[in-house]
């Protein structure tokens, strides 16, 4: 379950690092 968690929040992460830069090229 831990392994899963931390999958999980370093995949939001990276996620979120997305959605940043691609905002970032739009402005």
């Amino acid at each position: 379950v831990e392994n899963a968690t931390d999958d999980f929040a370093h995949l939001a992460e990276e996620v979120m690092g997305n959605k940043n830069n691609f905002e970032d090229e739009l402005s």
